[in-house]
């Protein structure tokens, strides 16, 4: 079975709440993008335990983090939520067949729209998962290099931060280096890359996060 995409969930409050993530399975990946104005800590209603991977300066007293659970415990209502800071803007993206984190690249403000070039190192048969997220006070953001943007939350002026979350599934080996557009104001970049589960390698798959073209938004 191949990694493949399940859904995204976005808000811009602290908290995504009553999302199905059941068919992640037991080998699924979820990871949030969260822009906030301070540290904090990441959780969920299943008590998974989250990892932090990067914390950007996406600018204008945005700052910008990273958190994955792999293989977490799922449900039919999960909730997520953030504690710390103000001006939230948070985006999830849940993926199947999925086994480690592997790389990483980030970019902070001003101009941080292009991560930086990633090329998966954990062993693998040419397939693997980026994902991307972009924060800071950008309006409707794109991405290029074939990836695809899963969810955005757009940025409002003293209410909240702009988040947005994309991902690319590799088939064949190489780098990836995305740049978001637009390329103007504050905004910070970071890009992760998993490793495929057992049985996650042919097919629209990536290294470790999953993979389905056809993104469920809800």
């Amino acid at each position: 079975m191949p990694i493949s995409f399940e859904r995204s969930d976005k808000s811009i409050a602290s908290s995504i709440t009553a999302k199905d993530y059941s068919a992640l399975g037991t080998t699924g990946l979820i990871v949030a993008y969260v822009a906030t104005s301070a540290a904090g800590t990441f959780a969920d209603n299943s008590t998974n335990t989250w990892a932090q991977d990067v914390n950007v300066n996406a600018g204008g007293g945005c700052s910008f983090f990273t958190f994955y659970c792999v293989n977490p415990t799922v449900t039919s209502s999960m909730d997520f939520t953030y504690a710390g800071g103000s001006f939230y803007s948070i985006v999830t993206m849940g993926f199947k067949v999925v086994s480690a984190f592997d790389v990483h690249s980030s970019a902070n403000a001003p101009g941080g729209f292009s991560p930086g070039s990633l090329t998966p190192t954990a062993p693998n048969d040419g397939t693997s998962l980026f994902v991307c997220g972009l924060a800071g006070n950008i309006t409707i953001p794109t991405i290029d290099s074939s990836f695809t943007r899963a969810n955005f939350n757009d940025y409002g002026a003293g209410v909240n931060f702009s988040s947005a979350g994309a991902y690319f599934i590799q088939v064949a080996s190489g780098s990836k280096n995305p740049t978001w557009t637009p390329t103007t104001g504050d905004g910070g970049t970071a890009m992760q890359v998993f490793a495929p589960g057992a049985g996650g390698g042919g097919g629209a798959t990536d290294l470790r996060l999953g993979f389905n073209p056809v993104a469920r938004l809800v």
